[in-house]
């Protein structure tokens, strides 16, 4: 038997979903770079027999594995949030010197 790898992810939650639905699909499957207990996000493969790959294509397409692609960390907000917070800090240091000079 030949494996095909189809999809690949360092998200732990993603391969549980994905070896659940080809258990339930009776799908033969194997996953290979599988770290547990890791805080760091390592790249996981996920491999079908080279006969089942359409059919464990369409079971992850169907539940949005493919086709969608994953939302990017948007810089500008991340700026945006940086600059607020910069601004309330200055904000607040503005009005404890006010607060202080006023009460002395």
């Amino acid at each position: 038997m030949k494996y095909i790898t189809i999809f690949d992810t360092p998200r732990q939650n993603q391969i549980a979903i994905i070896r659940h639905l080809f258990e339930e699909n009776q799908i033969k499957f194997r996953i290979l770079d599988e770290a547990t207990n890791t805080a760091i996000p390592v790249g996981v493969r996920v491999q079908v027999i080279e006969d089942q790959v359409l059919r464990a294509k369409n079971i992850l397409k169907k539940n949005g594995f493919y086709g969608t692609p994953e939302p990017e960390a948007n810089s500008a907000l991340n700026y945006r949030f940086f600059w607020y917070l910069f601004l309330a800090l200055l904000l607040i240091i503005i009005i404890s010197g006010l607060i202080n000079w006023c009460l002395f």
